[in-house]
């Protein structure tokens, strides 16, 4: 009895086309992201060990700076102003409370104290991850 052999055939993967995908993939989505880019006032966040990311439906951002300035969404506002301000915005919004390291603690109570006389309920303070620095 006579079989006949089977020749093997040279299976080649082209690895050009592949990589040909992979750059139309990612210049597609480089050119698709957007960025954003905070930027306005330069807040040193104190640091903290827990880190938790809240995403309620409506968030407005009070910033204390250095001097002790109170921004509502990057725009100065004064402490007593800052109360109707943030009336104007829905009850069910949430408030985030950035405070420069160095702003003193009776600043940042009187503004948080001011938040809840808005009637706002959800106040969280933004901190850096990475610990607490040690001194």
């Amino acid at each position: 009895m006579h079989f006949s052999v089977l020749k093997k055939q040279n299976v080649e993967l082209g690895i050009t086309p592949l990589i040909d995908v992979i750059f139309t993939l990612l210049v597609f989505l480089l050119i698709s992201t957007t960025f954003e880019q905070q930027g306005g006032l330069e807040v040193e966040l104190p640091g903290s060990s827990f880190s938790e990311t809240a995403s309620p439906v409506e968030r407005s951002t009070v910033t204390i700076d250095r001097n002790g300035h109170v921004y509502l969404n990057r725009q100065r506002v004064e402490l007593d102003g800052l109360v109707l301000a943030l009336r104007t915005l829905s009850r069910t919004s949430a408030v985030v409370l950035e405070a420069d390291r160095e702003v003193k603690h009776g600043r940042i109570v009187a503004v948080m104290d001011a938040v809840r006389r808005s009637g706002i309920k959800a106040v969280s303070i933004a901190t850096k991850t990475g610990g607490i620095p040690k001194r």
